[in-house]
């Protein structure tokens, strides 16, 4: 996956609430699938945020 020069530090912020709330969201939930799902869309939001960051940090000839 490429990312596009449009993501910004805001970009990455934003994916890393999101999971961050889908884990505050998992934590209740009796419904194990349910919990599951929300724990599996805070990894991808965590992979896409670290991904993207990579990314950057790559067109800006920065070191990670």
């Amino acid at each position: 996956m490429g990312s596009h020069s449009s993501y910004t530090r805001q970009t990455i912020d934003d994916y890393r609430n999101g999971a961050a709330h889908a884990v505050i969201l998992a934590s209740p939930c009796e419904d194990a699938e349910l919990r599951d799902v929300y724990l599996s869309i805070a990894r991808t939001w965590m992979q896409l945020a670290e991904r993207i960051e990579y990314d950057l940090h790559e067109e800006c000839g920065k070191p990670h």
